[in-house]
């Protein structure tokens, strides 16, 4: 507990530096990150990761998703999530509850067409960024599903991403992954127009 309220006050003074974590104690620097990241993960680390990657992750210099690790901001993104999300990774983390995952190859995650940020289904839907919205083609009182991006607010149409998503990947799944593939087909598409 005392080494918890030490890191929480060492944050708010702002004493800790790129420098000194460079310079710190591999297994230090491993809790601290830990700490920060909220994940235990780092302390079960080889030393595959350097500790200069280590002490940017903790300065959200870079992301924390060991899968990841990309300097940030990913592209040098200056959306209105990105530039106000410290520490947010537009490459793997989700728009709306900034977590990430390792999901691929489904329609758990949604992304924009025109700034690819990506967003999770579920949090899309909870948040109302998956909705009815315009045909693209304008025609009038023709509607589709979008997805709003959080981002730039450009509405991305989804059954195009879905059609997609089935057609590529469909074949390597398994039984039960399809079911829940076609779960999210079902949240996009049948439980958002009643």
């Amino acid at each position: 507990m005392y080494n918890l309220v030490l890191f929480r006050m060492l944050c708010r003074t702002g004493l800790i530096s790129l420098e000194l974590l460079t310079k710190s104690h591999r297994a230090q620097l491993e809790i601290l990150v830990a700490l920060k990241a909220g994940r235990s993960d780092f302390l079960l680390m080889d030393n595959s990761i350097s500790s200069s990657h280590l002490a940017e992750i903790y300065m959200n210099m870079r992301c924390k998703n060991l899968s990841c690790r990309v300097l940030l901001p990913v592209d040098e993104c200056d959306c209105r999530v990105c530039s106000r999300k410290d520490g947010f990774c537009s490459a793997c983390m989700c728009l709306v509850c900034s977590n990430f995952d390792m999901a691929s190859n489904t329609c758990s995650w949604v992304g924009c067409d025109v700034c690819l940020h990506w967003c999770h289904t579920d949090c899309g839907i909870r948040e109302s960024y998956i909705r009815n919205g315009i045909n693209a083609s304008g025609a009038p009182g023709m509607t589709e599903m979008q997805f709003h991006c959080v981002a730039c607010n450009h509405p991305s149409e989804m059954f195009g991403f879905v059609k997609e998503v089935f057609l590529n990947f469909a074949r390597e799944w398994k039984f039960e992954r399809f079911c829940k593939e076609l779960e999210y087909v079902n949240k996009y598409f049948i439980k958002q127009r009643l």
